[in-house]
């Protein structure tokens, strides 16, 4: 007797990964109800009868829809009132690097974090409008947004000397450095648009001296047997 044999290849991105149980399959299949779950229809024979019911379906579905389980975060972004103020504040006045090849006369772009990270500066209406929403009226620079930004430091010592760059700047000062109860040693400036940086020496979260990048403790998992 001559034997068939069928094999169904799923070509998914190298990045999805999903698992599947052998499923029961019935014997109502047909072409189209696998061509819904693939890229491009399948060059299948016309004589294949068993393809995936429509619960199989859903399932590959689903798992090959991408999602944030990944905890990363790549473009932090401001919205500004004047574009070009707000530039100049984070280039001349905190020293920072704009980035030639990504900023226009539209946004602005910083590499932080060693360039694994952008930070950028955008009109705060386009910014609203990207969104969706109607942008509120000009908000005063001192109103809280449920929100700050943080720069961690190695040393209290480095807390104090970045405070005393920004006072003979001009910068506002919304918080004086002091002892926080939490153990570290911490203060406030505000940006030309009210976003607030906290300068912060936390002894808890050392700092990698080479890249300045915070060393995350990891937590040993228990030994298996």
């Amino acid at each position: 007797s001559n034997s068939s044999f069928v094999t169904l290849l799923f070509v998914v991105p190298v990045d999805v990964q999903f698992t599947l149980s052998a499923p029961s399959f019935p014997t109502n299949w047909n072409r189209h109800q696998l061509s819904a779950i693939s890229y491009q229809p399948l060059p299948l024979p016309l004589s294949l009868d068993y393809l995936p019911p429509s619960g199989f379906q859903q399932a590959i579905r689903s798992s090959m829809i991408p999602s944030m389980q990944e905890p990363r975060a790549t473009i932090l972004t401001l919205g500004v009132a004047d574009l070009s103020k707000a530039t100049q504040f984070y280039q001349e006045t905190l020293g920072w690097t704009k980035s030639a090849q990504l900023s226009n006369g539209n946004i602005s772009f910083f590499p932080i974090n060693q360039g694994t990270m952008l930070l950028s500066l955008y009109p705060a209406e386009k910014l609203a409008d990207d969104v969706g929403i109607i942008a509120p009226a000009p908000a005063s620079t001192t109103a809280f947004r449920g929100m700050t930004l943080a720069y961690n430091t190695q040393s209290e010592q480095e807390v104090n000397d970045i405070f005393a760059s920004f006072q003979r700047k001009g910068v506002e000062i919304v918080k004086a450095p002091e002892k926080a109860f939490w153990g570290g040693y911490s203060g406030y400036m505000a940006d030309l648009d009210g976003h607030l940086w906290e300068i912060a020496y936390n002894p808890f979260l050392p700092l990698d001296k080479d890249s300045g990048q915070i060393i995350v403790p990891t937590v040993s998992s228990p030994a298996t047997t």
